[in-house]
């Protein structure tokens, strides 16, 4: 049938329709320019979302005064941070400044004499110091049964090659921290007179996450020792996978839980995202997954797993509403406005009780968070009948209701978080790292990336710097022989003042 056959009630339907296709394009346009452009930050000030409260406030009658609308704007300028003191700790080079003897004539004729001295500091920066190793093996003979013994040098990280624990932690730490690619690494090092291929540096980070396996393998049991561990995934492209196309994506996935005092940060890689992979993670472990709204996660919920949802990614939605929703949509803008306003009363509740004991926490939830999450939901199905399902906003309640029992999960228990934002900023490096050398060659390099993550991760968590505790564990590792002596290496088993004075020593 063509338009022209159509009766006005159609044509007045159809062209309905066209026009929600029209806003829905529109708004998918302005998300995906606001995120490629946009700021990335979802702070808002008060000020922000005051401009919406402002809508619903009425405009005066023509009979009451106006009040001047001359707007003042006050700000406190910025004052210039202190120059901080320099580390005690930093060696000195002294640089003495004095007048020559002709200079010290006065001109009244007589002779100048010091009478003090001002001393100023700069920093200086000398290129990094390499130094060769000479591993001397004495062999002894005796006379007699002429039976030799040969006084050996202990065991390497990396046998047959001529890297040292402080050269391979560097690699790693350069890389795995500083987001620097091992094409750069290797143009670094011959501007210091080091020549080593690419090739061979690849070689010695995938031996090396061979080496420290053992490590992640003890850290993999250990996180199950908690009551909660959080999770999340993210794309991390391979291109030499068996039976997959390089452009297809594989993922990392991340969790962190463990005990107090033992806390774990794990990078797991995967060639794919689904249920199988998610109860493979947490084969064994009952207690809380918090995670966000992907569905994958639902078979954990038959494991006896209970599911906490995340508060960030509802509110993150709402956030996204507010920005790529049209200027003249003002009614929708106001909506998304008010739903981040009750996010905001809850995440302060949080910051309230942040200093606060577990049981504290849990019972200042029951009874503040829960009258605001009551509210919220109230508003939330008020609102969804009114709202088209596919904009930006009635995407945001449907999530939001649909996640709803495991968005207020929470308050269930004073040590569950209201949001997974604790893991997703241990992606961060690993997302910073990937736009750098944007993908693995093999999955073996895959590996190796999620290994050394899980460990730089979890060793800050415990206030190691890497490159320290990298260099430590490097030159004790290959001399471990029980379990005992391997978990002796765990980041909360090692003292952090005594591990960065060894990492200063060759």
């Amino acid at each position: 049938m063509t338009t022209a056959q159509l009766t006005k009630e159609q044509l007045l339907e159809l062209v309905i329709q066209q026009q929600e296709r029209i806003n829905a394009l529109e708004n998918q346009v302005r998300y995906l320019v606001f995120k490629q452009f946009g700021t990335k930050s979802e702070k808002m000030s008060a000020d922000q979302l005051a401009l919406f409260e402002a809508a619903a406030v009425p405009a005066p009658s023509v009979d009451e005064p106006v009040e001047d609308d001359t707007v003042k704007i006050s700000f406190e300028r910025k004052r210039r941070g202190k120059r901080g003191k320099l580390d005690d700790t930093l060696e000195r080079h002294r640089i003495e400044y004095e007048l020559s003897a002709a200079d010290q004539a006065c001109e009244c004729g007589g002779q100048l004499k010091p009478i003090s001295t001002k001393v100023s500091e700069q920093v200086e920066y000398i290129p990094a110091r390499v130094i060769a190793i000479q591993h001397v093996e004495h062999q002894y003979a005796c006379p007699c049964c002429q039976q030799m013994v040969l006084a050996k040098k202990p065991p390497q990280p990396l046998p047959k090659t001529n890297a040292a624990p402080g050269l391979l932690a560097h690699l790693v730490t350069t890389k795995y921290v500083d987001a620097v690619p091992l094409h750069r690494q290797e143009n670094q090092l011959k501007r210091i007179g080091i020549t080593i291929p690419r090739n061979t540096l690849s070689r010695w980070v995938i031996r090396l996450s061979n080496l420290v396996l053992p490590l992640t393998n003890l850290m993999e049991d250990l996180i199950r020792a908690g009551p909660v561990i959080q999770c999340d995934e993210t794309p991390h492209q391979v291109l030499k996978e068996l039976n997959r196309r390089a452009q297809q994506l594989s993922y990392i996935w991340v969790r962190r839980g463990g005990a107090t005092g033992r806390h774990v940060v794990l990078f797991y890689y995967s060639p794919n995202r689904s249920g199988e992979v998610a109860l493979q993670l947490m084969e064994d472990y009952q207690g809380y997954v918090q995670c966000d709204g992907y569905s994958a996660y639902a078979v954990l919920e038959s494991q006896g797993i209970t599911l906490v949802g995340c508060m960030a990614h509802s509110r993150r939605k709402f956030k996204d509403a507010l920005t790529v929703t049209a200027k003249q949509e003002k009614q929708q803008r106001t909506k998304a406005a008010i739903a981040i306003q009750y996010f905001k009363r809850l995440y302060k509740i949080e910051t309230d009780s942040k200093a606060l004991s577990d049981q504290e926490r849990k019972a200042i939830r029951q009874e503040k968070a829960k009258p605001v999450l009551a509210e919220f939901k109230h508003w939330l199905e008020e609102q969804q009948p009114g709202v088209l399902p596919k904009s930006p906003l009635g995407k945001a309640i449907n999530y939001a209701l649909n996640q709803w029992p495991k968005l207020i999960r929470y308050c269930e228990e004073g040590y569950l978080e209201i949001d997974n934002n604790s893991d997703e900023r241990a992606i961060r490096p690993l997302a910073i790292g990937r736009r750098n050398y944007l993908f693995a060659d093999t999955p073996e390099g895959a590996q190796a990336n999620a290994r050394f993550y899980s460990l730089i991760e979890t060793c800050k968590l415990h206030g190691h710097e890497p490159y320290a505790y990298l260099k430590h564990i490097f030159k004790e590792l290959p001399e471990a022989q029980s379990v005992e002596q391997i978990e002796a290496l765990l980041p909360w088993n090692l003292d952090v003042s005594s591990v960065k004075e060894i990492a200063r020593t060759v």
